[in-house]
């Protein structure tokens, strides 16, 4: 800590000024990059006006990267990758998030607005005292310690008891996210990764040191704690939910005992709760409540409508609280009457993290007995009309119900951020958050197919033309190029005769298909029907004995997934058909990639043509059809190809190949050949090969649009000056012989 501390003099003189001008920077960089093009332009052959245009532009893409990696860490946005040079979306979002988070004004218990500074401050430090003293250390009463019977199996002690090693240490710190908010100290994650070999020997001493001693320094255990609204338009304290930021060391020490931990909890937290617990679905919960929702309604029931952030511990900590509930209402006495489609499982309630659904007989006796539980523990509740984020429905999902997926998709849209993004910006914000809406949704609903176009409409419009809705863009059919993935695991085997729900119906259509990638594994025999059961491959066997295993149970399993488990991924690339692969994909998904050649390289995926007549004044030719194999045509056979040839020659004799240039067919497996695979060398040719393919189509759009041609020579040089810029950023060296 103390070394820490003295660190950070030292870092705001060597580094204050810089991260402060970094804007400024990037405008001198871009000048002096622009001067030097200029001069290359001027006289095209000197190799020292290439090499220094070479250096101002990766001066140029130096100071970017470095603007937008700040810029990023203040905007908090998480889903959007670096590298594509989305600096006025996040300087956008800097704003909007201070703005959003300036704190001006309160209102009072009393209704009375609160501005001043020092009265602002003094509610918030009642508040949070408050806070702090409502989730502090209590002892267990004795009515929760008769409730709550579990103990530590003497196994699962030992196995958090283990030393901990240094590699557990580095393994732990090194799998967090280097975005995640700094505690008191300001010192990131990404600040131990990248200087793991300086302080990794005092960040390892300093965790063995806890575990050793179980003492742990007041500064290590301090936290920033921050305000976070419940809704838009906050303004009482009660709108605020506080949350403790945390130093790295003490996240670390968390994450340990957290992942030691992850592997026991299934035994002692009960099969209601779903949230935290490796291999428990959201989706069974979402099931479950859209049945028992329609029954309610069905009768006429009546409806109306604090942890430390960045604590790994924090998540099991609270299961094991909600725990405590869960187990106040599994001993809810006999006379409690369960609600009849809920009496054979003896099923009460469901809980997700803090959202919890109760089932009950509409009796006084029961509600009653339900009422003195609650009082225990809840001290304020609403019943909600959505659960995890979805409606509770009582029939099937019709159009109308669906217009909460659609606002929310189409107001992430309109509002300010996603106007400013690039094309691969707005393909990461749709791959990332507005295709996962409709997933989610999609794994609990069958979706009608008016909303799926509907969705698919909004999206493919917000792709190519950077709005909602409208007329123009490419003309390229979005079923060509879109990818169907589908998420999340379901229980499918069950009575088709069970219930009348049309989502279970929707299920099951599809189950004769899969079944026979289900079989028996054969454990200790006692469940396994030897006469019917699939327990070989090729389907049931009459007349063999089970093996004898004493040891494991009997157990279904599907065949196409990991350890047995279904998945529907799996289960879809049963029922979908597939084409053939091709070899070259490892062209575009190799690796190495820069971000504009590599996003227009997505034609050759679907032979995407272009007509054109001519390209009048500049180079007399004709060509029916314009596609990527039109561009190696343009470059190679017309009578284009005597200067633009020149370009692709180029490229071979500097990376010293011999190859003689021949016709599209000839130079795509020459060019797998040499591209396709790991190391240095043919991701360089990779990173080649697209480069040259954009900037003759840069080239012709010139010459077509805006009657201007280049040399060769010119486009040469750009091509280089690119990759060097890029391969600055690659992890190994790239040893460019230009």
């Amino acid at each position: 800590m103390r070394n820490l501390h003295n660190l950070k003099p030292a870092l705001r003189r060597c580094f204050g000024r810089h991260i402060q001008r970094l804007s400024e920077e990037v405008r001198i960089a871009k000048e002096g990059m622009d001067r030097a093009q200029r001069e290359v332009e001027r006289n095209p052959m000197s190799d020292v006006l290439s090499r220094q245009a070479g250096l101002a532009t990766e001066s140029f893409w130096t100071a970017v990267r470095l603007e937008e990696a700040s810029l990023r860490q203040k905007s908090r946005i998480q889903w959007l990758n670096l590298g594509d040079q989305n600096t006025a979306f996040f300087h956008r979002s800097v704003r909007s998030r201070m703005s959003r988070n300036s704190l001006l004004s309160l209102v009072d218990s009393d209704g009375s607005r609160v501005a001043h500074d020092g009265v602002l401050s003094w509610q918030l430090i009642i508040f949070v005292t408050v806070w702090d003293l409502r989730f502090g250390y209590r002892e267990l009463t004795p009515v929760i310690d008769d409730i709550v019977q579990f103990r530590w199996p003497e196994k699962c002690c030992q196995a958090l008891q283990l030393p901990i090693s240094r590699d557990e240490v580095r393994r732990v710190l090194f799998s967090m996210d280097n975005g995640k908010a700094p505690g008191p100290d300001g010192f990131s994650l990404g600040f131990f990764k990248g200087t793991w070999t300086v302080v990794g020997e005092d960040f390892c001493d300093a965790v063995l040191h806890f575990f050793e001693t179980c003492y742990l320094p007041s500064g290590v255990n301090a936290t920033a704690i921050t305000l976070i609204p419940k809704r838009s338009g906050a303004e009482r304290m009660e709108d605020f939910r506080p949350i403790s930021c945390c130093n790295v060391l003490y996240k670390c020490i968390s994450k340990i005992l957290a992942d030691r931990l992850r592997v026991w909890l299934p035994s002692f937290i009960s099969s209601n709760q779903s949230a935290f617990i490796p291999g428990r679905s959201i989706i069974e919960n979402i099931l479950l409540c859209q049945e028992l929702f329609g029954l309610l309604i069905a009768i006429g029931t009546p409806l109306k409508k604090g942890v430390r952030q960045g604590d790994p511990l924090s998540p099991f900590l609270f299961v094991m609280m909600m725990e405590v509930l869960s187990c106040m209402l599994n001993k809810i006495p006999q006379s409690f009457l369960f609600h009849h489609r809920c009496e054979k499982v003896k099923l009460n309630h469901l809980t997700f993290a803090d959202d919890l659904m109760i089932f009950c007989a509409a009796d006084e006796s029961s509600l009653r007995l339900l009422l003195i539980w609650l009082l225990v523990w809840v001290v304020l509740g609403n019943l909600p009309v959505r659960y995890l984020g979805l409606p509770l429905l009582s029939g099937r999902l019709r159009s109308s119900d669906c217009a909460p997926l659609i606002q929310r998709i189409t107001s992430r849209i309109r509002s300010w951020f996603a106007q400013v993004l690039s094309f691969a910006g707005r393909l990461q914000l749709i791959r990332s958050v507005l295709r996962s809406l409709q997933v989610f949704w999609a794994s609990v609903f069958v979706l009608p197919t008016y909303v799926h176009n509907k969705v698919d409409k909004i999206l493919r419009s917000y792709l190519w033309r950077d709005k909602e809705e409208g007329r123009g863009g490419v003309k390229v059919a979005w079923v060509e190029v879109e990818a169907y993935i589908l998420k999340g695991r379901s229980l499918w085997e069950v009575d088709s005769r069970v219930g009348r729900s049309w989502c279970l119906r929707a299920i099951l259509r599809k189950r004769e298909k899969l079944k026979h990638q289900v079989r028996m594994e054969v454990r200790h025999g006692s469940t396994c029907r030897v006469w019917l059961d699939p327990w070989l491959q090729g389907g049931p066997i009459l007349e063999q004995e089970v093996s004898p295993c004493i040891s494991v149970r009997d157990r279904w399993v599907w065949v196409l997934g990991r350890q047995g488990g279904f998945s529907i991924a799996s289960a879809w690339e049963v029922i979908r058909p597939r084409g053939g692969r091709v070899r070259w994909t490892g062209l575009l998904w190799g690796g190495g990639s820069i971000s504009i050649p590599f996003v227009c390289g997505w034609p050759l995926k679907i032979s995407w043509t272009l007509e054109i007549d001519y390209i009048g004044g500049i180079a007399q030719y004709r060509c029916r059809v314009f596609s990527v194999r039109g561009v190696w045509s343009l470059a190679i056979t017309c009578s284009f190809r005597v200067r633009m040839g020149d370009v692709w020659s180029r490229v071979l004799r500097i990376m010293a190949s011999s190859h003689r240039i021949g016709h599209w067919g000839v130079e795509l497996s020459w060019i797998c050949h040499r591209g396709i695979g790991k190391g240095v060398r043919r991701k360089l040719w990779r990173v080649l090969w697209c480069a040259t393919i954009y900037f003759i189509w840069n080239e012709r759009n010139h010459r077509l649009h805006g009657g201007q041609a280049r040399d060769p020579i010119v486009i040469f040089h750009l091509i280089c000056t690119w990759i060097r810029a890029r391969a600055g950023s690659w992890r190994e060296d790239a040893n460019l012989p230009f």
